[in-house]
């Protein structure tokens, strides 16, 4: 009788997960490195079945951010933007899956180790990475992944201010008055605000313009009006043609001036501060002519308005029915300052106004402006009512300047 035979036992092993080591640089963003500081750096494991998203949120939360954004990652280029490469990003409309960072797995990218890749952040601040992949490892038992292997260098700020200081009782940011006097501090934070455009104008020049404007707003007007000059002075410098090297430090003060006065109604007895237009001329020693002259060409090369709501101070702006006037899906028109405050949060986030009001009840205590201000033209208000970008910080005033970095798309 032969020996019956019998089939092995089927043992199942477990799966081996591989983990890929990459190391994440910080190549470009609105940040600054001082004389000899390396750019910050990251190294990062991932294990290979998780997604490009899992890896989004690993370097998010490596470089210590907090306010989620766009985000897209660039495979295959040689560059950042390079138009070679496939971009995974958040789905958007009939985007095809493989390009979708959220069911991108990482194995699945085939890549080698040595070989880099590019990961942009935030659309508007233009934060780029470049990522290279050192290693192909064996997962540990019982550790959990992204894990965040080594960090070198300190993570700049999300939204670096620089030379500028967060108003805590506004909610803006602002320049701090005690640097307006120093023309390096100036530099640095017209740098700062640019980048990574650069000044078409010689930077002395700008930061000489500035604290001659800034002089007079912070003795005779405010603190805001200073800022509202600069703004208009960097968006002179990279949005328009006007020659700042032609004519004298007072006649592109007083014209700044005059431009933000008439924004702002500096001009009506009832606001505050309050000063006839003419009397800049007066005070900064130029011809009346000849300021006017010149705020009318900045308000036509940089299509500016009354009420025009990227140069209002706070408390024009808190007033301004452009802003704060929004239409519903039915057509119907309301006051969203108005409004319970969860309607307010929709509205922010949507972009559609500068600030969440019941955050700042001291500044809406009028809802409703004089009649002076109401008289002013309104064609801006469509565009108040239409802002795409949902990731706008809380009235800052200098939202007006060009946009930083590549165009989006």
């Amino acid at each position: 009788m032969s020996a019956q035979f019998k089939s092995p036992k089927l043992v199942l092993l477990p799966k081996l997960e591989k983990i890929y080591r990459f190391t994440v640089r910080l190549i470009g963003g609105p940040f600054a490195l001082k004389k000899g500081q390396r750019k910050p750096l990251c190294v990062i494991d991932v294990r290979d079945e998780q997604t490009l998203d899992d890896l989004h949120k690993a370097i998010f939360d490596a470089f210590e951010r907090y306010d989620m954004h766009l985000y897209e990652f660039q495979i295959g280029g040689k560059a950042p933007m390079d138009l070679t490469s496939v971009r995974y990003g958040l789905p958007e409309g009939d985007r095809e899956d493989e390009k979708n960072a959220e069911r991108t797995r990482i194995s699945s990218l085939d890549l080698a180790i040595g070989e880099t890749f590019f990961y942009w952040f935030d659309f508007a601040d233009d934060w780029m990475h470049e990522i290279r992949l050192d290693a192909i490892l064996a997962a540990e038992e019982g550790e959990h992944y992204p894990k965040l292997v080594k960090k070198q260098g300190a993570s700049p700020p999300q939204y670096p201010d620089s030379e500028m200081e967060e108003n805590e009782e506004e909610g803006i940011n602002t320049f701090a008055p005690e640097d307006i006097g120093n023309p390096e501090k100036v530099k640095s934070a017209i740098q700062s605000i640019l980048h990574p455009a650069k000044p078409k104008h010689d930077l002395g020049l700008l930061t000489d313009i500035f604290i001659k404007t800034a002089d007079f707003c912070v003795e005779h007007l405010d603190h805001e009006y200073a800022n509202v000059c600069l703004a208009l002075l960097l968006l002179i410098d990279q949005d328009s043609d006007l020659p700042l090297n032609h004519g004298t430090l007072s006649d592109w003060a007083a014209a700044l001036v005059h431009v933000a006065g008439f924004v702002n109604f500096l001009d009506d007895p009832d606001s505050e501060p309050f000063m006839k237009l003419a009397d800049i001329a007066q005070y900064l020693g130029v011809s009346k002519c000849a300021m006017e002259n010149r705020s009318r060409k900045i308000r036509k090369a940089l299509k500016i308005e009354r009420l025009a709501p990227d140069f209002c101070t706070l408390s024009v702006l808190a007033a301004n029915p452009q802003i704060w006037i929004l239409q519903n899906e039915k057509g119907f028109f309301f006051d969203v300052r108005q409004t319970p405050r969860k309607v307010q949060e929709q509205a922010f986030a949507a972009g559609l106004i500068p600030w969440i009001p019941a955050d700042f009840p001291d500044l809406h205590k009028e809802p409703t402006p004089s009649p002076k201000r109401q008289s002013g033209k309104r064609d801006a208000s469509k565009k108040a009512l239409k802002k795409e970008d949902p990731s706008q910080d809380q009235g800052s005033l200098f939202d007006a300047l060009p946009n930083k970095g590549k165009d989006k798309t």
